[in-house]
């Protein structure tokens, strides 16, 4: 994640790292960043893999909206509406 620093050049015996500016970077704020992009394409792949799915088990529907879902699934994920959309009866 991080670039390594140079320590020496062969054609500059006084070259000295350049430790402040190699320091100020955060690696572990690059690896979480990293982490956080791939995830987000893998779940793009899998959504975009879904909608080709003809055997798709995503349940959706105006009747959805009328219990609060605690916990989201594969089933679950798609459904996107905002209960203001849809009309109770």
């Amino acid at each position: 994640m991080k670039d390594s620093i140079l320590m020496a050049k062969g054609d500059d015996p006084n070259f000295k790292p350049d430790w402040d500016e190699w320091s100020k970077i955060n690696r572990s704020k690059l690896q979480e960043a990293a982490v956080e992009e791939a995830i987000k394409n893998q779940i793009e792949e899998l959504r975009e893999k879904q909608e080709d799915d003809p055997f798709d088990t995503t349940i959706s529907g105006p009747w959805m909206h009328n219990w609060p879902i605690v916990h989201h699934n594969k089933h679950t994920a798609k459904l996107t509406h905002n209960v203001s959309t849809w009309h109770k009866s």
